[in-house]
């Protein structure tokens, strides 16, 4: 077996992190896998370990997590990889230990075997992007919060086109999550973005959407699997949302804003809040600002609004 050792050298290791990666598994030919293994994590202070799964061996999705202890005895565990089948995958473990001396893990038996899982139920993500892909990404998970599939894109991705997505869940009940990290959801302010998740062999209609702000999660069920009744559970989605004019705009940006305001901000599109802008009663001056696209980032009482704009 492998292990984190937490204690040693008189003061111990605290928060240390190991990471472990596999050799890249090559799925290309496989409709499906599962990555099995088990693992101890005994102690009164125990720290978590978290399984990864990569593309690109840069951009890292969990697949599986612990945290906490999980009794003196080894446990099995296993993650399904339908996710990359058709691709290949890196695999790691990121064991972090805590603060005390008693949160030693260890891992064994680790086996990848080919083939979908029994009980497996094929899904098909239909997405069409709006025009900046490279703000999307989607996540399902399972009931313990683990991500069994997943999707983001970049740039290279063409405007305005449709992205088929395929995975194999095991008959459950899940979440699918889509998120837009500028806040304006995939329809309908710059592309007419859309998407459907439905179950292959009985055709149902698992999830669907388009227009949400930062993100939309829908509860759903496969393998003809019954849980709480599916439904759209989107954050916060303000009734009355801001908007901007001019956009574009070479000077002064007004905003039509709800009447709870708290704060109102200008940020780059990397997260740099821009303290040379000058807000007021009347308007936004942005004259100051480089040309290029930047965000207005609204606090409201019941949550955050973003705004894109245009700086001419």
């Amino acid at each position: 077996y492998l292990y984190i050792e937490s204690s040693g050298n008189g003061t111990g290791f605290p928060t240390k992190t190991a990471i472990l990666n596999s050799p890249c598994v090559d799925l290309t030919a496989e409709s499906g896998a599962t990555f099995s293994f088990s693992y101890h994590m005994y102690g009164s202070s125990m720290g978590t370990m978290i399984l990864e799964g990569s593309t690109d061996g840069t951009s890292w999705t969990s697949l599986w997590s612990k945290s906490g202890d999980q009794g003196n005895a080894w446990s099995s565990a296993s993650a399904n990889l339908a996710a990359y089948a058709g691709s290949t995958v890196e695999l790691r473990f990121v064991a972090t230990t805590s603060t005390s001396y008693r949160s030693d893990m260890a891992i064994d038996k680790l086996s990848i075997t080919a083939g979908a899982p029994a009980g497996c139920n094929d899904v098909t993500l239909t997405l069409v992007v709006d025009q900046y892909p490279e703000e999307t990404s989607w996540a399902i998970t399972d009931g313990g919060g683990a991500t069994v599939a997943s999707g983001a894109y970049t740039t290279s991705t063409p405007d305005n086109s449709t992205v088929i997505a395929n995975a194999c869940l095991p008959t459950g009940c899940y979440t699918f999550t889509i998120n837009d990290v500028y806040g304006d959801g995939i329809c309908c302010s710059y592309g007419n973005g859309s998407y459907n998740l439905s179950e292959d062999g009985s055709g149902s209609l698992l999830a669907s959407g388009g227009s949400f702000t930062s993100s939309q999660a829908t509860n759903f069920c496969v393998g003809g699997a019954t849980a709480r009744s599916a439904s759209n559970v989107e954050r916060f989605e303000p009734t009355n949302m801001a908007r901007l004019y001019p956009n574009p705009v070479s000077d002064y940006l007004f905003v039509n804003t709800p009447a709870d305001v708290v704060s109102i901000r200008v940020i780059t599109v990397n997260g740099m809040t821009m303290n040379n802008v000058r807000i007021g009663n009347d308007g936004i001056d942005v004259s100051s600002l480089k040309s290029g696209i930047y965000m207005v980032l609204i606090q409201t009482g019941k949550g955050l609004i973003q705004e894109r704009f245009v700086k001419q």
